[in-house]
């Protein structure tokens, strides 16, 4: 049998912990002056702070603002995307494999490219149930949708022009071979 317990409230001359807002905005905060840092610009002022309203998921809503202002430091220029496929990375002894979660999502849905040696997937998740006639009645709808865009720095010796990308079973698998040398600046890579 467990006993049940209390919270003390604090003594006197003791201040009460911070509520949970405070520390999202400390938070917003803290990710604002480094993008700050990082572009030397002031970041953009179309982020909501604090009292955030009750029915709002508060890590989803510090999620969003550093996506907001981490897809304003994108290397290509483009708006940042409202989500990204998961995505792993590893390196073997002659080459690095990255392999990017795309359920749902055609071949031709998705762009991978290579610009001074940042490589970028990006494409497009439809709605299943946008599609059909009529018009449904959404109850829930998890699945992420819309454009993407997942963009990794590649290492020096990455040979681009010998890598190949292949998307099988949801799963898209980018394969580059590591040299001593480096490789060409540009690519665009088809996926089979």
């Amino acid at each position: 049998m467990s006993t049940p317990t209390t919270t003390a409230s604090p003594g006197p001359g003791v201040a009460p912990p911070a509520p949970p807002t405070f520390a999202i905005d400390q938070a917003i905060q803290v990710v604002e002056r480094l993008y700050q840092t990082v572009t030397g610009r002031p970041p953009p002022d179309s982020a909501p702070h604090a009292p955030i309203p009750p029915e709002v998921d508060a890590f989803g809503h510090v999620e969003r603002q550093i996506e907001r202002l981490l897809g304003e430091i994108d290397p290509t220029g483009a708006v940042s995307p409202a989500w990204g496929p998961r995505l792993a990375v590893w390196e073997l002894d002659d080459a690095i494999v990255l392999a990017l979660d795309l359920p749902g999502i055609p071949r031709d849905a998705v762009e991978v490219s290579i610009v001074d040696n940042l490589l970028t997937v990006s494409g497009e998740r439809s709605a299943p149930w946008s599609t059909g006639e009529p018009k449904p009645r959404l109850h829930v709808a998890e699945p992420p949708t819309g454009r993407f865009r997942r963009t990794v720095a590649l290492p020096a010796r990455a040979r681009v022009d010998q890598m190949n990308a292949q998307l099988q079973a949801g799963v898209l698998e980018i394969r580059i071979p590591l040299a001593a040398e480096a490789s060409p600046p540009r690519r665009t890579v088809p996926v089979r």
